[in-house]
């Protein structure tokens, strides 16, 4: 393997981690409010978003699971559980929001355009139908997004890769890999950049929200 395929496939195991441990942790949350739930007065579209949100978890280990011993679906179905956490929106009477343990939200209200951020770890949530608030907000995940493009670049690496004749397979194997001191810096500016990001985005929206 080279080095490069090395990284990919250590951020890989990394998101693979997280959705096994997010998932699991939640289903094991989860489960034991079903009893209740079932035996009450729940409304269909509860009932509706409890087994999408249960669906969610178990599709999340799943893909985890195969994400980490690096199987072929392991890549689309984990990109599948990303994708469903990325849009946030509260749109009366619809709103929609998936969370499995890790979340960093960006979201505006309408029509003030106030734009507020949320980060929390551990925490799981699940709407789906009819939201609490009449106020309307739409935001993304962006915790859930950064996962979601690491996958799709992998996959897009992975296609790469099928799509090469053996020649190219040998040269691609003898090509000079990059120096192990260009692969740190390059790891340690990708870092800083999205603490940059992480902590400069509330700075940001309290600026905007001033202009607003």
């Amino acid at each position: 393997m080279r080095p490069e395929e090395d990284d990919i496939s250590t951020l890989l195991k990394v998101i693979a981690a997280c959705e096994v441990i997010g998932g699991g942790a939640a289903l094991a949350k989860t489960v034991p409010d079903l009893g209740p739930l079932l035996r009450g007065t729940a409304t269909p579209v509860a009932l509706a978003g409890a087994g999408y949100f249960l669906a969610l978890l178990v599709l999340s280990v799943v893909a985890g699971l195969l994400l980490w011993r690096m199987h072929g679906l392991g890549l689309p179905l984990s990109a599948l559980v990303q994708a469903l956490q990325v849009p946030y929106f509260f749109l009366p009477p619809w709103a929609y929001h998936m969370d499995l343990g890790l979340y960093y939200l960006v979201m505006l209200d309408l029509p003030s355009l106030f734009v507020s951020i949320a980060m929390r770890i551990g925490r799981f949530e699940s709407v789906l139908g009819s939201g609490e608030t009449r106020r309307t907000i739409i935001g993304i995940n962006l915790f859930a997004l950064g996962m979601l493009v690491a996958l799709l670049r992998a996959m897009a690496h992975e296609r790469r890769l099928r799509s090469l004749g053996p020649r190219e397979r040998v040269a691609l194997a003898w090509t000079t890999p990059v120096p192990m001191r260009t692969r740190v810096w390059r790891s340690a500016w990708r870092t800083l950049a999205v603490l940059a990001v992480l902590v400069g985005l509330p700075f940001l929206a309290a600026w905007l929200n001033k202009l607003v």
